[in-house]
């Protein structure tokens, strides 16, 4: 059995795939790291594969054997498909939104996403993909054997006694192949629903083959619950298998058929419609798509599909290589994620265009108010909506906050793209976390919205809790945050508001910074030397030349003629900067920790604050305090087991009564959907290790040291890197 496996694909100078080499793993260690972004990997396969620099790597990690695992899709906020053969969705029609499932007693995806199909206009589609070695073949092959499992529960408001497609590969012309999956319901009150398989060979569309009535059978109840539907052939053979949630009525085979021709075609695969993408909608939700293709899963592994806690994503880490070590039987690849991308992704006015912000809500770019890479009065979600996919269009961005996303007054996307991410998500009001899913997905969610998780007890089941770290090294309770210095240009009011308009010296409002121009009777004059000695010549009308003197430090100007009122003078210049500072504290941490202050320079962020619910530079110190005022805790959980139905930013339940210290909840649900008792608390996973072969789960949770915004490590160095060139933006 075989349930890590890694994937090589040699790119062309384009970056096209050009050969794919599917390569069993004789070790490994992957490490994800959350809101940092790098996530790495040393991989250890066999010498006799080709493996170089740049090649681009996906490592697979299933709950059963992915041997002739095909395709699957989690639908965590992504359809893409994660088996390695990058069968991403060609379209989405209707806009198919990820919904959270509840989280009370008995819910099989609980706080997971799942996709939710609206009946009438909503599906998913992807085009048939072809394996790049050793020679061009479809991926999803029909010929021959095949497994496929689909989670599903529909949603009331369907109409009765009609059929709903769940999975189609179907040729619609006239001498064509295919294979179609249904359900059909009943009445909604009653139990009478079913599982519909229809087959086609060489335009001839066989019989139905159709699954136990549950209301003739005890397998399973109505499909309002979460049902897996298996559809299998193996050595001519196909069968239908349904299982339920409810009570975990078991994966239970309903109905077999002889049928061993080909309905192999070279169709796109669609979710949620038939053939025709325009009829049989499906109203409902699916949370797990599986296609085994070329050999079938074995009975032990279905069930295991059908009761394990289900995972978030399969592909671990996707990336590319960049170190090979060439051992005398075996080589040791070493690779950084995708997310490196946003480690080495610079944002100025040259990466970000005018023209459109992307907007989340619509899913498409509309005209907005942005110059260039400044933003005025937008939310932030839509701000890094906007720098992602104008930096790599192929990235999505998907959003979970419980309350609307916050408005930045004026902001200037200038520097490393994770740094501004880290800033924007510190300016929401409950401090947002983000993480990246291996197929360039950017999840950002509330940390109030936090997935339940499990129990994990030192001492029991092999596991162990360790590490108990409390430290004040990222407290912060008294911040000074710098916004950007920038001048401002200016324009003195007309001649006439002066306190006295004749004369040859006028103060001026502010202190010029740079170069000045001055006219008068719409004549630009002449600035002569500021040093106190050199005269100013007079006006000489004759030529129309005129001139002044610039006392920058006095804020003064002085004319080589006196003015008389009916001169048109106009003074223009840029003006010293307003002090960009705020200063927020905590006086409760103060006066029991004692004071840790900190600096931080935001050159990005040109505003103190502002009335209304626009934020700036305030908003931003009181996030960084009330994130950051108290001591926080770390520790470390190992597993002897790969879990896979955990990821970053969910929360865990541990305890250690060695050390005396129980963070368990009353609420909380094993995967059986049985109670387990205890006091209320969870902690967020911040890091995950996966290591093969020796099956070791290691779990970082509770805080990172430096958690806070990172950048407040390097501040003089965040200064230095992007005040450069946050004042070459094209608002100034």
């Amino acid at each position: 059995m075989v349930k890590v496996m890694a994937f090589i694909d040699t790119l062309n100078t384009s970056g096209t795939v050009i050969k794919q080499q599917k390569i069993p793993v004789i070790s490994s260690k992957v490490k994800r790291e959350g809101r940092r972004a790098v996530d790495t990997a040393e991989i250890m396969v066999s010498g006799n594969f080709q493996s170089e620099q740049n090649y681009d790597l996906k490592y697979i990690q299933d709950i059963v054997d992915a041997e002739n695992l095909s395709f699957i899709a989690n639908y965590q906020q992504t359809a893409r498909d994660e088996a390695g053969y990058d069968i991403w969705e060609h379209a989405t029609n209707g806009s198919v939104d990820y919904e959270k499932e509840g989280s009370g007693n008995n819910i099989k995806f609980r706080n997971r996403f799942v996709a939710d199909f609206n009946g009438t206009s909503e599906y998913i589609e992807y085009t048939n993909p072809v394996t790049k070695n050793p020679s061009p073949t479809n991926v999803i092959d029909l010929s021959a054997d095949f497994d496929i499992f689909v989670w599903f529960k529909r949603i009331s408001g369907e109409s009765s006694n009609s059929e709903h497609c769940l999975f189609s590969k179907w040729d619609n012309g006239g001498s064509g192949n295919g294979l179609e999956l249904f359900y059909k319901v009943g009445n909604f009150s009653s139990t009478d629903d079913h599982i519909i398989l229809r087959v086609r060979n060489n335009g001839t569309t066989a019989s139905d083959i159709i699954s136990a009535n549950p209301s003739s059978s005890p397998v399973h109840g109505s499909f309002t619950d979460w049902t897996l539907v298996r559809v299998k052939r193996t050595a001519g053979v196909i069968s239908i298998s349904v299982g339920g949630t409810n009570t975990h009525k078991p994966l239970t085979q309903h109905v077999t058929s002889n049928n061993s021709t080909s309905f192999d075609n070279t169709q796109p695969m669609k979710f949620g419609v038939d053939y025709t993408s325009s009829a049989k909608f499906t109203k409902c939700r699916i949370a797990q798509t599986r296609i085994y293709i070329g050999g079938c899963l074995s009975d032990t592994d279905a069930n295991t599909v059908f009761g394990a806690i289900p995972q978030f994503f399969t592909t671990k880490i996707r990336g590319r290589v960049w170190k090979v070590e060439d051992k005398l039987k075996n080589k040791m690849l070493h690779l950084r994620g995708t997310g490196k991308f946003f480690l080495e992704t610079d944002v100025d006015s040259r990466t970000t265009s005018d023209g459109g912000i992307w907007s989340s809500s619509q899913a498409s770019w509309e005209l907005s108010t942005r110059t260039g890479n400044f933003f005025q009065n937008q939310v932030v979600e839509n701000i890094i909506h906007d720098m992602v996919r104008s930096a790599d269009n192929d990235f999505r961005v998907h959003t979970d906050l419980s309350i609307p996303s916050e408005t930045i007054a004026k902001f200037v996307a200038s520097g490393r793209l994770v740094q501004l991410i880290q800033l924007l998500n510190l300016m929401e009001q409950n401090n947002a976390d983000f993480f990246t899913y291996p197929h360039k997905v950017l999840i950002i969610e509330d940390p109030a919205k936090i997935l339940t998780g499990q129990v994990f007890v030192h001492g029991e089941n092999g596991v162990t809790i360790d590490a108990d770290k409390k430290d004040n090294v990222s407290m912060i309770n008294d911040i000074t945050v710098i916004g950007a210095n920038l001048p401002a240009h200016f324009v003195e009011l007309p001649l006439t508001s002066w306190t006295n308009i004749t004369g040859t010296t006028k103060s001026l409002t502010h202190r010029p910074v740079g170069a000045t121009r001055v006219t008068k009777n719409n004549i630009q004059m002449i600035e002569v030397d500021s040093d106190a000695n050199t005269p100013i010549p007079a006006d000489n009308t004759t030529t129309n030349t005129y001139y002044y003197k610039m006392d920058v430090e006095n804020k003064t100007i002085t004319f080589g003629t006196a003015l008389v009122t009916s001169d048109q003078i106009i003074i223009e210049y840029d003006r010293e900067p307003a002090n960009m500072i705020s200063r927020k504290k905590d006086d409760a941490s103060k006066s029991q920790y004692g004071i840790f202050a900190k600096i931080l320079n935001v050159p990005q962020i040109r505003t103190t604050s502002l009335s209304g619910s626009s934020k700036g530079l305030d908003w931003l110190g009181e996030r960084i305090i009330s994130k950051n005022k108290d001591v926080e805790r770390s520790y470390t959980v190992r597993v002897p087991t790969l879990l896979n139905g955990i990821r970053e930013g969910i929360g865990i339940y541990i305890a250690n009564p060695l050390k005396r210290y129980n963070f368990t909840t009353a609420d909380l649900y094993d995967e059986k959907g049985d109670v387990v008792s205890g006091t209320t608390a969870k902690l967020p996973i911040k890091a995950i290790e996966w290591r093969y072969p020796e099956a070791v789960t290691i779990m970082k949770v509770g805080q990172w040291e430096f958690d806070y915004y990172e950048l407040l490590k390097q501040s003089e160095n965040t200064l230095d890197s992007v005040g450069s060139t946050t004042t070459k933006d094209k608002f100034n």
